[in-house]
């Protein structure tokens, strides 16, 4: 299976691409709904990784709230696609780029979370001007992850992949140039990390 998705990834969601271009924004978030409503069903790993983590943080009836995980992931994927149209008709709420534009001269690092439309968040951000620079892991389908590459490229973004062995040194730079360094830090990884308090757990 892996091996056929990083052969036909980028194919793949080229036509999806295209398709939801036709078909426009409304239909295409509605169309990833329901794959986010059937990945629920089909991603068992995910899914038990998702029950036992909330289970841990106290939530006993995770059902509901994983499905609703899974629809709000795929609808976000949906976005992707017709990120230039979010923002040419400013079709969303944003506040805080002044303070962020105040403190630029240090470089910034930005933290969040896979919460909300990130990727919209990040090309609003490119839109408006600032020099980015996105940190994540390497996804494990190759083709997946040069096409989320190409996306972040083409709305002004800078993908910075942790495993690479000049990543420190590039985001070095960015930041002595007033840049800004975004990541989303609510994964679970094997490197050294510190766990912060959430939820009233440490």
């Amino acid at each position: 299976m892996q091996l056929i998705l990083d052969k036909y990834f980028f194919q793949v969601w080229s036509v999806i691409t295209k398709v939801a271009y036709l078909i426009g924004i409304k239909f295409t978030i509605s169309i990833f709904h329901f794959l986010g409503y059937l990945a629920n069903y089909f991603c068992e790993k995910e899914r038990e990784i998702s029950k036992t983590q909330l289970e841990f943080s106290g939530f006993k009836n995770s059902d509901e709230i994983i499905k609703n995980n899974f629809i709000h992931v795929s609808k976000a994927l949906g976005e992707i696609i017709h990120l230039k149209s979010y923002i040419k008709n400013k079709s969303f709420t944003y506040t805080g780029y002044e303070e962020l534009e105040s403190k630029i001269d240090n470089g910034v690092v930005a933290l969040s979370a896979h919460i909300g439309s990130f990727e919209l968040l990040a090309a609003y951000h490119a839109e408006l001007g600032s020099n980015l620079y996105v940190v994540g892991r390497n996804i494990n389908y190759l083709s997946a992850q040069n096409t989320l590459e190409k996306i972040r490229t083409d709305y002004g973004a800078k993908t910075v992949w942790r495993e690479n062995s000049n990543s420190l040194r590039v985001l070095s730079k960015g930041l002595k140039t007033k840049g800004v360094v975004a990541a989303l830090i609510d994964q679970d990884t094997t490197l050294d990390s510190r766990f912060s308090k959430f939820f009233n757990l440490d």
